[in-house]
């Protein structure tokens, strides 16, 4: 539910963060990004990928528990007698950095699309000879995205942002330590 209320939120960032402002498109502000979207696009612009995004955070989100759990009771089994609450912080810590390096290994390629999905104009636009991102104009839907992306720009293409990404889970490692020691 919140993956589809926010998603547009989700676009205009993406869109912001993606297109410069000197191709004329968008501007740098936010409400004015919004109407351009709108106007060029209509409202379904606003919710570009919204199907990959729906998919990818229903799949991250049971695959991260899913795993989180697990390697915690592996934890508790191999260093507390099966006592999960005797975690340490940093055990909490390596837990939740693992589950998420997992997930990223899995969901990258599903984020990939997304952002793809997102920062594609509707063809109700023109294309401009200088656009630099015409390329990413013409995909279907997720699975058109995927088998343009690996044909075009080969499968590792799928992996662009993977070390940053996993230098996040670090992020959601401490969000998880700190409520593991908290509750």
């Amino acid at each position: 539910t919140s993956t589809v209320l926010l998603y547009p939120m989700e676009v205009i960032r993406t869109r912001l963060q993606v297109l410069e402002p000197d191709t004329g498109r968008y501007s740098k502000g936010f409400l004015t990004t919004i109407r351009s979207v709108v106007r060029v696009e209509g409202f379904g612009g606003l919710y570009g990928g919204i199907g990959a995004g729906v998919f990818g955070s229903g799949v991250t989100w049971a695959g991260y528990f899913y795993f989180y759990e697990a390697i915690k009771s592996s934890y508790a089994s191999r260093f507390h007698q099966g006592d999960v609450n005797a975690l340490t912080s940093l055990e909490y810590l390596g837990t939740a950095m693992s589950a998420g390096g997992v997930m990223v290994i899995l969901t990258n390629p599903m984020w990939m699309i997304k952002t793809r999905l997102q920062i594609q104009v509707a063809s109700s636009s023109a294309p401009s000879p200088t656009d630099k991102l015409d390329k990413f104009r013409n995909y279907t839907g997720p699975f058109n995205a995927l088998k343009t992306i690996i044909k075009q720009e080969g499968p590792k293409a799928l992996y662009r942002g993977f070390v940053p990404a996993m230098m996040l889970t670090s992020h959601g490692g401490g969000q998880f330590m700190t409520y593991e020691k908290l509750k």
